[in-house]
């Protein structure tokens, strides 16, 4: 049972990520548009 319940929250972990590179992207994409956003 603890196996799964790691690969669980690995998987977990693994979507999260995936979400926010994501978002990181989309970001990028949207930054050159207002150039008054970037440090």
């Amino acid at each position: 049972m603890k196996k799964m319940i790691l690969n669980s929250i690995a998987d977990v972990a693994l979507v999260v990520a995936n979400v926010g590179t994501g978002i990181n992207c989309i970001g990028f994409l949207y930054t050159p548009k207002f150039p008054k956003i970037k440090k």
